[in-house]
């Protein structure tokens, strides 16, 4: 993956979803990643997914909120074009217009909705809406199910590689990868607002982000953090124990309110991060379809929405 100058991205006009929040961006979190999963990460028959919690006691639009792996993913607010060039390997992927996140809820983003479900639920949309937080789940590739939204995709093949560019990383995710929660309303003289970031394993060169500089980002603020504060380290699938940030500052950045989302402290092995990873080793397997919880807890329930932190992760 190497850096990329991305296309200028129609969104919807600001509008008020149900209850939904949605005239200026609201914290969210990332709140679990699975990186190595049962199925290739090639194949476009892939379970892969990450979780996002929201940790308000409102519902928020996520009309302006997107997915990236686009190292220089603010740059598209200003690009002439308007998709990711054919070649291009990462993905950039916009919640559908009119969708929300509940309070305190939890919603899913998998690259194909029908393998996610078999894996994890035996097939069962309705089990997966049924568990603690309302969840939602969306799906990144063509052709979801009936009850599933599909994600914007902001590709010049959004069909053919749609799945495989939502791909984590390899199974071993020792080369690394990172996920980037961002929100822009649409205006393109108005800047991009980090939501949250995570990265895992030990990326380089494209796969790492890009700080934001007054030079390469005009009107940015300078990003203070790097991988190696980011990163929680060498796992098949990372996950969140805690809402807290540590490390990262309530001013000078470019997250909601002025945080600088870049300083988060999230190495599993650091005290006061609140990641923690699975090792390959540890990856759940299955058995006629159903999951085999290593923590023996059901599927669905995040750390976020309960005190005890020992039914985490979710699967």
């Amino acid at each position: 993956m190497q850096p990329k100058h991305l296309s200028l991205l129609a969104a919807g006009a600001l509008c008020l979803v149900g209850t939904a929040v949605q005239a200026q961006p609201h914290k969210l979190l990332i709140s679990e990643v699975i990186i190595d999963c049962i199925n290739p990460e090639a194949s476009n028959d892939s379970s892969e997914w990450m979780e996002i919690y929201n940790p308000n006691n409102f519902a928020v639009s996520l009309d302006n909120y997107y997915i990236t792996d686009v190292n220089s993913y603010w740059t598209f607010t200003t690009a002439t074009d308007n998709k990711l060039p054919t070649a291009d390997s990462d993905h950039l992927i916009g919640f559908p217009i009119g969708s929300s996140i509940p309070a305190n809820g939890i919603v899913v983003v998998t690259a194909l909705a029908s393998r996610f479900l078999t894996d994890y639920l035996d097939g069962n949309l309705a089990t997966f809406t049924s568990l603690p937080g309302n969840p939602q789940l969306f799906q990144v590739g063509p052709t979801p199910p009936v009850g599933v939204e599909r994600m914007r995709n902001f590709h010049t093949l959004e069909t053919a590689n749609a799945q495989t560019n939502f791909s984590r990383t390899n199974a071993a995710a020792a080369n690394g990868e990172f996920s980037v929660l961002f929100y822009w309303d649409g205006n393109a003289s108005n800047n991009v607002v980090d939501i949250d970031m995570v990265s895992w394993g030990n990326p380089t060169g494209g796969n790492l982000i890009a700080p934001k500089t007054g030079v390469n980002a005009p009107g940015y603020q300078v990003d203070g953090g790097s991988h190696t504060n980011l990163s929680v380290g060498t796992f098949a699938a990372i996950y969140r124990i805690s809402a807290a940030e540590p490390g990262q500052p309530s001013s000078g950045g470019n997250g909601v309110g002025g945080t600088d989302e870049t300083m988060e402290i999230n190495g599993a092995t650091e005290a006061s991060s609140s990641w923690r990873g699975l090792a390959i080793a540890n990856v759940p397997t299955y058995t006629n379809n159903d999951l085999v919880n290593p923590d023996g807890v059901t599927p669905g329930v995040s750390p976020l929405q309960t005190s005890n932190v020992s039914t985490w992760p979710m699967y």
